[in-house]
């Protein structure tokens, strides 16, 4: 009986090896390759993240164009106040934004007043905001240098990050903060306050027998400008998607409109339009073609990327 037993246990110890050796022979030598597990979740989300930083450089490419819109507008501006005062020229620019925005609501098929859920007490407010900041503008690049009037008015970025971060809850990185001292440092350095730089020998004097404006009262104005600006952006993220951004440009053009052609009845004296040469037509017209595509780029991209990209 022990021997029988004896013999059971080897021929299952025989079996047990000869299975071994089988599945050693079916193994591929260098592993199995295993098949990939599709998941849905994963795949989407990096699809959603390529989409998200595409749209994020097209939004960057759209505000380099709106940049070079107004880049062409401020030297046409410039060329147009050796004529014009600088309400004329804002009241002529926006009534050719005006204009050109009730068209363009015509042909996309959009109200022009926006959509009955939006408050428009904001359009409002963003149309007013941005007129301020127009008119302070031109004032400023057609009363001072159009190089320093520009570098001052770019400031503007740094109040927009400014505000985005203290109203819409937007991030504002050491960075920012940073970029944001640089731009006050440049400020000071173009408009060389007296008692930092003394005076320079340039400057005018109330002898001169001539009114010309100081350069702190363009300076200020720049900065009045940048921070309208900043606030009409900051709206502009506060009313949303909702509103199409043709009718951004229609409000900011209406409220332009009333606000210059009030100060040009009262306080300006204008040229007659029936005065205008065609090169004086021909730069208005270009004034406003260019500030215009430069509008709709600017609130077409500033509905979709942080405020702080306004820099």
């Amino acid at each position: 009986m022990n021997i029988s037993r004896t013999d059971e246990q080897e021929t299952d110890e025989q079996n047990q090896r000869n299975d071994a050796f089988t599945i050693l022979e079916n193994e591929p030598l260098l592993g199995r390759t295993e098949t990939p597990v599709s998941v849905p979740g994963v795949r989407h989300a990096a699809m959603g993240s390529a989409t998200a930083a595409r749209n994020e450089l097209f939004g960057l490419v759209i505000m380099a164009l709106s940049a070079l819109g107004f880049s062409i507008m401020s030297v046409l501006v410039k060329m147009a106040g050796r004529t014009f005062p600088s309400t004329e020229v804002v009241f002529a620019r926006s009534m050719f934004q005006l204009i050109a925005g009730v068209i363009g609501c015509a042909i996309v098929k959009v109200a022009p007043w926006g959509p009955p859920t939006v408050n428009r007490w904001l359009l409002i407010g963003r149309g007013m905001a941005g007129a301020m900041g127009l008119g302070f503008y031109f004032f400023t690049i057609i009363n001072m240098p159009l190089g320093d009037g520009t570098t001052l008015f770019f400031i503007g970025p740094a109040f927009t990050a400014v505000a985005a971060y203290l109203f819409l809850n937007e991030p504002y990185t050491i960075i920012d903060a940073g970029a944001s001292v640089c731009c006050l440092v440049g400020v000071v350095l173009v408009s060389r306050p007296e008692f930092l730089f003394g005076k320079l020998p340039h400057d005018t004097t109330p002898n001169s027998g001539q009114y010309v404006y100081s350069r702190y009262i363009p300076s200020l104005s720049a900065l009045a400008a940048a921070v309208s600006l900043a606030v009409a952006y900051c709206l502009v993220r506060v009313v949303g998607k909702s509103v199409h951004y043709l009718v951004h440009v229609t409000y900011f053009g209406l409220l332009s409109t009333i606000l210059s052609g009030v100060l040009l009845f009262f306080v300006e004296r204008p040229v007659p339009v029936y005065l205008w040469t065609i090169e004086e037509w021909t730069i208005m017209l270009g004034v406003g073609v260019s500030a215009f595509a430069a509008q709709c780029f600017l609130n077409a991209v500033s509905k979709g990327i942080l405020s702080s990209l306004f820099r």
